[in-house]
């Protein structure tokens, strides 16, 4: 039985490739909250003597940076729109954060207005003028301006990549598609708790205006849009 009966009924879905001035690489939640091993969830899991599961989670995160730096790298050389996504409450004690989503984690792990836990990795630092969205959601689109910047910018076309692959990322893909974008998934720079968790929601996100590719496929597909825009 195929992973999703319910494409037996449809069609297939229809190929899409990035467009030159149209396209834009969204990092999503990739700072010491929830990427980095001694802030954050990492910090709590020490605590709580819960390294040992945590060190897959923190593996993974480890080897998708280098996969992510290597995408920021192409974006920014091709004129690909960069934006940054993060968790960060809008005051210093995280009033203003949803009580319904945030209720049940730990003080510490609430990222609050400037702190530690809300700056993006070291390693991913953000370059002058690069765009950097505060969220107090799941997903982006819920308690952002996201679409209404991304329509500014006259972006049509995602690649999304961070963690965690299963929640922030897959529903921000989601909304994305929604809202009519056409997002790439790139799936191996992305990381989240599990290989289920991973496996199960990068199949469930390679679907109509949704697709997952590897970083060398993405590589290939930003080569191509820049060689299109040459001929044009």
């Amino acid at each position: 039985m195929p992973d999703n009966p319910l494409n037996l009924l449809l069609p297939p879905s229809p190929e899409f490739f990035p467009k030159p001035g149209k396209t834009a690489l969204m990092v999503i939640d990739m700072q010491y909250f929830d990427a980095h091993p001694d802030w954050g969830i990492g910090r709590l899991a020490k605590e709580k003597g819960l390294e040992k599961e945590a060190a897959y989670f923190f593996g993974q995160v480890a080897g998708i940076i280098p996969r992510i730096q290597q995408l920021l790298s192409t974006c920014r050389r091709d004129d690909v729109e960069v934006i940054f996504v993060r968790i960060q409450a809008l005051t210093h004690d995280c009033r203003d954060m949803s009580p319904a989503s945030w209720a049940r984690w730990p003080r510490q792990l609430l990222t609050a207005k400037d702190s530690k836990e809300a700056q993006i990795l070291d390693e991913l630092q953000p370059q002058e003028d690069e765009i950097i969205i505060s969220k107090t959601s799941t997903s982006v689109f819920n308690s952002t301006a996201i679409d209404q910047i991304l329509r500014n910018l006259g972006i049509e076309y995602l690649i999304v990549v961070g963690v965690a692959t299963h929640a922030c990322v897959e529903l921000s893909v989601r909304d994305a598609a929604d809202r009519g974008y056409k997002v790439f998934v790139v799936g191996d720079a992305t990381a989240t708790f599990s290989e289920v968790l991973q496996h199960d929601a990068l199949q469930r996100m390679n679907s109509g205006l949704m697709k997952v590719k590897s970083t060398e496929e993405m590589l290939k597909l930003i080569s191509r849009m820049v060689s299109e825009k040459v001929r044009l």
